[in-house]
């Protein structure tokens, strides 16, 4: 393994930057469960997970071959662990003081930093908060609902038997969540306070604000 990705990367200058080519080589072990245990490896051994030869290959560019490698890691078909790794970038779009909503949060730190090796360091660093936050449910609510959107085509949403206001602790974000039946899907944007969660979901649902209760 370790012979094949040395031949291939000799016919590869070093300017170019190829992170797919590694984690396609990278044979995912049964240690990798989750997206945490491969980025856990990426971590530890940035050359070699991310298309490089060594330390000094990579220099400079850390931060856009794991931006790379992040768009193929669904076909790597890992667990997306707990809290769900889906929903870190969202997260970190609101943890972050300055970073707008609107941009992907691992593209803003990159620019914030320059490019610098060091928005590699901080995203990991940001990602180990993310994985100590526990989803803690706040308020809840059950209707009625008057929706104020329609779907794509037009039509009127399914009314979830439930929305649940909740809080990825011990961070300041917030969000809602819509049970219906055994399926339960997250209301995005995240928020930074449960104010704004809570009027957010109850414009949305038309819900009255007095139909919320403690869980």
């Amino acid at each position: 393994m370790a012979r094949r990705q040395t031949k291939r990367h000799e016919e590869v200058p070093t300017v170019v930057i190829q992170p797919a080519v590694a984690a396609a080589e990278v044979q995912v072990s049964s240690q990798h469960r989750s997206y945490y245990d491969f980025l856990d490896n990426v971590r530890k051994h940035p050359a070699i997970m991310l298309g490089g030869l060594n330390e000094d290959w990579i220099h400079g560019t850390r931060m856009p071959r794991l931006q790379e490698l992040l768009t193929i890691m669904p076909a790597l078909q890992l667990d997306q662990g707990n809290p769900p790794f889906d929903y870190f970038n969202h997260w970190l779009s609101c943890r972050v003081e300055g970073c707008p909503k609107t941009t992907l949060a691992i593209h803003w730190l990159e620019e914030r930093e320059k490019g610098a090796d060091s928005a590699f360091d901080i995203f990991f660093e940001m990602l180990d908060e993310y994985r100590k936050c526990r989803i803690h449910s706040l308020q809840q609510t059950m209707g009625p609902y008057k929706p104020s959107f329609r779907l794509g085509d037009g039509r009127a949403p399914d009314h979830p038997d439930t929305i649940v206001l909740q809080q990825l602790h011990p961070s300041s974000v917030f969000f809602w969540s819509e049970v219906h039946g055994s399926k339960t899907s997250w209301g995005l944007p995240f928020f930074s306070t449960l104010n704004s969660t809570l009027k957010t979901a109850s414009e949305r649902w038309g819900v009255d604000k007095k139909s919320w209760f403690d869980c």
